[in-house]
């Protein structure tokens, strides 16, 4: 059984390096933001208590959607679990938080890597604008939805 909990920012680093960011150390993984009081970070958990899923939600306005005020950023699972529900439990967990600090309806936003446009569209993520390069990333494309 997997669980969504709230965990610290540095419970992320690894996952992050080494599915995310594998050039990079883990050192390099704390990302300005991390630590704001209105940025929260998401774990899924199984019962064996290792942490198989991350993604994180910064309270950043972007410069080009209106109302877009929440950043998703840094999601990941690991292999073992993807297509069992894992990175859409996290996904939700995320847009319900962000619905419960909005006073109004809200917009998520991501820059998604461009072999993951999938699985947020079928999330009912759209695409904005063109796809882009982000050095030693790769590929990717901003996507957003409205929460109501």
């Amino acid at each position: 059984m997997i669980t969504i909990v709230q965990i610290r920012a540095n419970q992320t680093h690894q996952l992050r390096q080494q599915l995310l960011r594998p050039t990079q150390s883990v050192k390099e993984m704390d990302f300005p933001g991390d630590r704001d009081s209105t940025t929260k970070h998401f774990g899924a958990v199984e019962g064996t208590g290792e942490l198989v899923g991350i993604a994180s939600v910064f309270y950043v306005q972007h410069n080009h959607l209106t109302d877009a005020h929440w950043q998703l950023r840094m999601m990941a699972t690991i292999s073992r679990v993807r297509r069992y529900g894992v990175g859409k439990a996290l996904v939700s967990e995320i847009e319900s938080y962000c619905k419960l600090q909005s006073q109004a309806p809200c917009i998520i936003w991501a820059n998604a890597r461009v072999g993951a446009l999938g699985f947020y569209q079928s999330m009912g993520y759209l695409s904005e604008g063109d796809e882009f390069e982000l050095p030693q990333i790769g590929p990717h494309q901003l996507i957003y939805k409205q929460i109501i």
